[in-house]
């Protein structure tokens, strides 16, 4: 696949551009880079809420029919967490005109639209209307109480605020129902005046559209964001040396939840770090995997196990839903097939089992355009090339002595269990 064309077209814009034409529409999302913080809420509710209404469409009727005028152009908009960034965007998904009668082009306007979005909401005053504010603040909330019903993702986040404490990425990126409810609808407005102001800012766009109208497009919008003066997040922050420590919490489930959170020495820059991915897809990235033959077949010690890594804040987790009395002996397992790689414990099997799944994800991201958008912002971060078939390569040429490397990178940090009530602490 071909890569990103890349370059700067304003004060902090950046327009990445992947002409490719087997999408039968074009995506184009604007994406907003803010330091993760206590104030995620206030970023969190900026995207629904620039759904809602624009001065010249100022309600849900409105915007649908501009969508309906565009042939059925598609809107989506979220936050999310990569590294330490708090990430924003807003997207629309626009029909290629070869797709349409007559092959009308309506590329330019469905563009025009999403600048209308990001930089003119509807407001009255500096607020948003109270009515739609209290509502997308409440569904916010709601979205953020369901966590609860994940019971793996809610151990997951525990582990993660426990483990980073004191650290940005100890903020979820929706924030908390309480700092969601708090949040006031004057300072949200403020917030995304800000952003527009001084966040960097990308625009991806993916699928069968001219170079020439896309960099109109984003010139128009570097244009209409005005005199800027860019504030780029910090550096993650270097986390503490520390003896791993152990937390636990009660909560009515049947099936323990354990997560162990390890530290990992990543490399940023140009040059790809393969060992790694082999490393985490053995460890835990399949049925192939040690953690799943081992703790959980051969031992039956767990009803699941996996393991994921977030490479841009340099973090490893691994997951396994126990019989909470059992976590000493599944822990002491886990640990010891991360000691395995890295004493190169590794056979041929696993090493091609875990460079087919890497393979296959990876040619995944070429069906996807949110997909390969969401590959580029991280590989962005992490200052690499964002062609997944760059990855790939490396991957198909890394062995056993790149895997022993990358494991020995790796460190446990925090013990995180979520237990049901009456069990041992």
């Amino acid at each position: 696949m071909a890569s990103f064309e890349s370059l700067p077209v304003g004060e902090g814009v950046l327009l990445h551009h992947l002409p490719v034409d087997r999408f039968k529409s074009v995506t184009c999302r604007v994406v907003f880079h803010l330091p993760l913080n206590a104030r995620a809420a206030e970023a969190a509710l900026i995207p629904p809420l620039l759904r809602r209404g624009t001065r010249r469409h100022p309600d849900l009727a409105s915007i649908g029919r501009r969508l309906d005028d565009l042939y059925g152009a598609a809107l989506d908009g979220d936050v999310s967490r990569v590294g330490e960034r708090q990430i924003l965007d807003l997207a629309i998904d626009i029909v290629a005109p070869r797709h349409l009668p007559g092959r009308v082009d309506v590329l330019a306007e469905g563009l025009a639209f999403q600048r209308e979005l990001l930089l003119e909401p509807r407001l009255e005053g500096d607020r948003f209307p109270a009515e739609i504010y209290e509502q997308e603040r409440e569904n916010l909330a709601r979205v953020v109480e369901g966590l609860l019903d994940d019971r793996i993702a809610y151990a997951t986040e525990r582990c993660l605020a426990r483990m980073c404490e004191g650290e940005p990425y100890e903020n979820y990126p929706y924030g908390t129902p309480e700092t969601i409810r708090a949040a006031r609808n004057e300072s949200v407005v403020a917030r995304h005046r800000s952003l527009l102001r001084s966040a960097p800012t990308e625009m991806f766009v993916v699928g069968p559209a001219g170079r020439g109208e896309v960099e109109e497009a984003a010139g128009a919008l570097a244009r209409a964001l005005g005199e800027r003066r860019v504030e780029v997040p910090a550096a993650p922050v270097p986390p503490t040396v520390r003896p791993p420590r152990r937390f636990s919490e009660e909560m009515a489930l049947d099936q323990a939840k354990l997560v162990l959170g390890f530290r990992v020495a990543t490399r940023p820059g140009l040059a790809e770090d393969p060992g790694l991915t082999l490393f985490a897809t053995i460890l835990g990235g399949g049925p192939f995997s040690k953690l799943f033959r081992k703790v959980r077949e051969e031992r039956s010690l767990a009803y699941y196990a996996s393991a994921s890594l977030e490479r841009p804040k340099g973090l490893l987790l691994l997951h396994a839903g126990i019989d909470a009395a059992k976590e000493g002996a599944v822990t002491e397992l886990c640990l010891a097939q991360v000691e395995a790689l890295a004493r190169g414990e590794i056979d041929d099997t696993e090493l091609d089992a875990a460079r087919r799944a890497i393979r296959a994800r990876l040619k995944g991201l070429g069906d996807s355009p949110s997909g390969l958008i969401s590959y580029a912002v991280e590989r962005g971060l992490l200052g690499r090339v964002p062609v997944p078939a760059a990855e790939e390569e490396a991957v198909a040429a890394a062995g056993r002595d790149e895997v022993v490397e990358a494991a020995r990178r790796v460190r446990l940090d925090t013990v995180f269990l979520l237990r049901p009530p009456g069990g041992a602490a």
